[in-house]
């Protein structure tokens, strides 16, 4: 497990009640790095999510990193997570992000159309890993 999803496990949990953790989840995020504005085209969305999204791999040091970004505040925010375990992760290794939101007290945000969104990203990611 990465130090990013052990630091994030040990915030959420002191994190007491949905609206805390809300909070927690769009302020952690505000200090993220995201995909530029002039990256959000055509060529880097993912189809199937309600909000916007965009996610774009680069190569550094020989491993594969994303940059994601979306229209949508909190989809953004989780879209923060999603991507810093997975470029933090052994990369070899299938990741249930929706199970991982869950753990850390988000279903209140996790709908079910937004749990078909982080399977979409989460296929393009396991997609471009595998390439």
């Amino acid at each position: 497990m990465s130090d990013f999803l052990n630091d994030i496990q040990v915030q959420f949990k002191e994190a007491k009640g949905f609206e805390n953790k809300y909070m927690l989840l769009l302020k952690l995020a505000r200090s993220g790095e995201f995909l530029p504005q002039d990256q959000c085209v055509d060529d880097n969305e993912v189809a199937g999510c309600e909000a916007k999204v965009w996610l774009k791999s680069v190569q550094v040091k020989g491993s594969v990193q994303f940059l994601a970004s979306s229209d949508s505040r909190l989809i953004k925010s989780i879209l923060w997570i999603i991507v810093n375990i997975a470029n933090q992760s052994d990369q070899t290794i299938k990741v249930d992000y929706i199970k991982i939101l869950l753990d850390l007290g988000l279903g209140n945000v996790v709908s079910q159309s937004r749990q078909n969104g982080i399977l979409k990203i989460q296929k393009a990611i396991e997609k471009t890993l595998e390439a």
